[in-house]
């Protein structure tokens, strides 16, 4: 139903109001808001200085990573050879 063939609100001849938000937040709202925004802005000051570093840290960690994982290649290889002589050897025992 439409209310443009109505003659007003109730029938009174009053013209309909639409809601309007507010533009700004006000308050206590605000006041956190503008404590999240300082508090961001000092965390990136933080870190664009020492970045420099940060990344020589990353990438020395990626390092230690990559030697982690060979190490446990290597390690994984030579128990399954170990594992296959063994087994060989139980055959023979049982056999």
């Amino acid at each position: 139903m439409s209310l443009s063939g109505i003659g007003g609100v109730g029938g009174l001849g009053l013209q309909r109001m639409l809601p309007v938000p507010r533009n700004r937040v006000t308050g206590t709202f605000q006041n956190f808001l503008n404590g999240a925004k300082n508090m961001f802005s000092t965390a990136v000051n933080l870190v664009d200085g020492p970045q420099t570093d940060l990344l020589g840290l990353i990438n020395q960690q990626v390092e230690a990573q990559k030697e982690m994982q060979l190490v446990t290649m290597i390690s994984n290889l030579e128990r399954s050879k170990h594992e296959s002589k063994m087994s060989a050897i139980r055959n023979m025992r049982t056999g």
